[in-house]
């Protein structure tokens, strides 16, 4: 008696259409998880810029801004200092640092962002802040008098890396 052989088993081709299912799933994981990563780094970037807000109405109460120093707040622990600067250099969220100074006449302050990724660039200069007098990216400024509600035309300035200065008063 001829006995039959019975094969179970996946084909190569179903094999290759289970991992290509698994690569696509894969993919779109790795994008949520960077678009995520990304929205939590701007939101932290936007909670500092509100928590150094807050520090410099609270240290400068009179509103002059005289002397004001990116070491002044490292020293008070609002700001986090770049390892090895010696307390002059505070980091921010994208591996660059936030530098405060002086605005005009000692009436408004200054709080430099660098190495800002594109799409948070973007996002800052078309967000309405409260107290901002001008922003600029890259060089190019935008200024509050200028009757627009905010500084939709800087965002051809804004790249990878880029440089933010928002001027409050």
């Amino acid at each position: 008696m001829k006995t039959k052989i019975l094969y179970s088993g996946r084909s190569m081709i179903e094999m290759l259409g289970v991992l290509a299912i698994m690569g696509i799933i894969t993919g779109m994981s790795i994008a949520a998880y960077n678009m995520a990563m990304s929205t939590l780094k701007s939101g932290r970037v936007s909670e500092e810029l509100l928590k150094i807000q807050q520090s410099v109405k609270s240290l400068y109460s009179e509103g002059t801004y005289t002397g004001i120093k990116t070491e002044t707040f490292i020293s008070l622990g609002t700001l986090q200092e770049i390892p090895g600067s010696q307390g002059t250099k505070a980091k921010n969220q994208y591996g660059g640092e936030y530098i405060l100074e002086e605005g005009q006449n000692g009436l408004s302050y200054k709080i430099t962002m660098t190495m800002v990724t594109k799409g948070d660039c973007t996002q800052f200069v078309t967000k309405k802040q409260e107290g901002v007098v001008s922003i600029t990216v890259n060089g190019s400024t935008w200024n509050a008098s200028s009757g627009q509600p905010n500084a939709t035309e800087l965002v051809p300035q804004c790249r990878d890396e880029s440089t933010v200065t928002f001027e409050y008063r």
